[in-house]
């Protein structure tokens, strides 16, 4: 039920769920079959506020990393810590071939202050012999700013969706002592 002007609690589930894959299409998805029964767990499912959370944490902490099969690590780590898988997976999307260079050269930038190191910006030609020839150069920076970056950001998502998870359900709870107190 919908208010004027207000939302009802449920609203943040019936949109995430309409966004989200379902549980048959993640459970069928050819790359996932090794987990078997693993995702056959119902609290990997569910939407409450610390599913959420922890699939917002562990989607923006993987999607920070330089890593492939970022789905496949954020399904993973959703199964372990029981967080909502769709959530996790969809969650991983914020680093996509649009944001990945801004995002990894700002990992390596922070790292490289953090280790005092210099930041060198060598001629970039997408191609593996120049990954090959730049990554003795680059990792360490890379992977330390990767890591700081994706917990910040994972800490900061599941802080925001517990703080509107808790504001939203506050709001409701006093819509619905408003209008049992306008009802008397």
């Amino acid at each position: 039920m919908t208010f004027i002007g207000q939302c009802d609690i449920s609203v943040p589930r019936k949109a995430l769920k309409k966004w989200l894959p379902t549980a048959e299409k993640i459970k069928n998805n050819e790359s996932l079959q090794f987990l078997g029964h693993l995702l056959h767990k119902p609290s990997l499912w569910h939407l409450n506020r610390k599913s959420v959370a922890k699939a917002c944490f562990f989607g923006l902490f993987v999607a920070m990393l330089p890593l492939p099969f970022h789905m496949l690590t954020a399904a993973v780590l959703a199964i372990y810590f029981n967080a909502n898988i769709p959530l996790s997976i969809s969650v991983v999307w914020v680093s996509n071939p649009l944001t990945m260079g801004p995002i990894y050269y700002f990992n390596y930038w922070l790292g490289a202050h953090i280790l005092d190191q210099p930041v060198k910006m060598p001629d970039f030609k997408l191609s593996l012999k120049w990954l090959a020839s730049e990554i003795n150069a680059i990792w360490e920076p890379l992977i330390l700013g990767s890591v700081i970056v994706g917990l910040v950001a994972g800490l900061v998502g599941a802080l925001v969706i517990n703080g509107l998870w808790h504001w939203n359900a506050r709001r409701h709870w006093a819509l619905r002592a408003k209008k049992r107190s306008q009802s008397q």
